[in-house]
């Protein structure tokens, strides 16, 4: 083989493998938010009074996840294990309508906890959910909540050249849209995020959380 043909396979090899890779980003976007280069520079809110931050949340929006794609009803329950640890439970369901009524196919729920590393940023949460541990990572930022309507939290995971991005938007009331609903989009895609990829969460005729 010539050295030119030898570089030829390579670039062809290269081209390849962008346009594989080109094609899994195209496919997994419909369970993820993946866009290329760092994660945005978010800031959370510089405090959080656990206290009140307990209890369970709705999700109004959120960004599509693989871990739940198509769940309907979904909640997050916090709840104080011992100082320093906060109880998480996620709950969620996949429904099919039936007859014009939503029934249940399948329910989910998954138990972990968060901690904060660093007590001077006490909106940025490293959260768990055995058996996989976090170690310490920040992957959950509370940006903006008043903790009686709503709240909102952003994590963000780089990959390679990649950053894969979650987000969400939670009521305390289910399905209540946020009053605020207007300027907190605003300011979510000043801090880079793209509140286009938010889906709405259908919040209607659900169980009752742990039912």
């Amino acid at each position: 083989m010539s050295h030119d043909t030898c570089w030829l396979a390579v670039f062809m090899t290269m081209k390849t493998a962008i346009f594989l890779l080109m094609l899994w980003i195209a496919s997994v976007n419909a369970t993820f938010v993946i866009t290329e280069g760092k994660c945005p520079d978010v800031s959370a809110q510089s405090t959080l009074s656990v206290e009140r931050y307990l209890g369970i949340w709705y999700e109004y929006m959120r960004f599509p996840a693989v871990f739940e794609p198509g769940s309907e009803c979904t909640s997050a329950t916090y709840t104080q294990l011992s100082d320093g640890v906060i109880g998480v439970t996620n709950e969620g369901y996949i429904r099919a309508d039936v007859f014009g009524r939503p029934y249940v196919i399948d329910r989910s729920v998954a138990e972990g906890y968060a901690e904060v590393p660093d007590p001077n940023k006490p909106a940025e949460l490293s959260v768990s959910f055995p058996p996989s541990n976090s170690n310490g990572r920040i992957n959950y930022k509370v940006l903006s909540t008043d903790y009686d309507t709503y709240a909102v939290v952003f994590s963000c995971e780089e990959i390679w050249s990649v950053n894969i991005q979650f987000a969400w938007i939670l009521t305390r009331e289910r399905g209540l849209r946020p009053g605020n609903l207007a300027n907190i989009q605003q300011l979510m895609s000043l801090a880079g995020i793209n509140t286009g990829h938010f889906i709405t969460v259908d919040q209607e005729d659900c169980p009752d959380v742990g039912a």
